[in-house]
C-alpha cells in the first residue's frame, strides 16, 4: 500500500458529484434535470448543516448559489 493515500471530505466528493451530475444534465430532459437539481438543492442544504470546517460550508453555499440560476 502506499505511504501517502488520497482523502477528502463528504463535501469535496459531494460537490464533485455534483459536477458531474451538472454535466449529464446538460443533455437530459428538462424534466429530469429540474427533478435532479431539486434534489441536489435539499442535499446541499443538509450538508450545509452538517459541516463545520467554514472553508467547506463556503464551497457548500457557492454550489447552493450555483443552482439558483438552474
Amino acid at each position: 500500500l502506499p505511504l501517502v493515500a488520497a482523502r477528502y471530505t463528504e463535501a469535496e466528493l459531494q460537490l464533485a458529484l455534483l459536477d458531474r451530475d451538472l454535466r449529464w444534465l446538460e443533455s437530459a430532459p428538462r424534466a429530469v434535470a429540474e427533478r435532479v437539481v431539486s434534489q441536489w438543492r435539499l442535499d446541499l442544504i443538509d450538508l450545509e448543516g452538517s459541516t463545520f470546517d467554514p472553508a467547506q460550508r463556503r464551497l457548500v453555499r457557492a454550489a447552493l448559489a450555483r443552482l439558483v440560476d438552474l
